[in-house]
């Protein structure tokens, strides 16, 4: 894998309801091998507030983690606390 890169695809192991990561996948930073978590929400403000495009539509971001393969030991668990996550169909994943 090449240094400071990292993939990630839709997980296919998504469970309804529960806080899993809308995207998964590894990368390598600075020579270490991490795996990589992506969760899609809404952008806001420092004060809370919507940041909204022009025409007045709510921005979106992808919330990533990375954790170290050799600390976490197997692919990440499913379930983490993380922000909440809004519309996938706007990405087209």
């Amino acid at each position: 894998m090449v240094d400071n890169r990292a993939y990630i695809r839709k997980n296919k192991n998504k469970r309804d309801g529960k806080k899993d990561p809308d995207l998964n996948g590894s990368g390598k930073i600075n020579g270490v091998e991490m795996w990589v978590s992506g969760w899609f929400d809404e952008d806001t403000d420092r004060d809370g507030q919507p940041v909204v495009d022009e025409h007045g539509k709510q921005q979106k971001v992808i919330s990533l983690t990375f954790k170290p393969k050799e600390q976490q030991g197997s692919a990440p668990q499913a379930s983490e606390s993380v922000p909440p996550h809004g519309d996938e169909d706007e990405w087209g994943l």
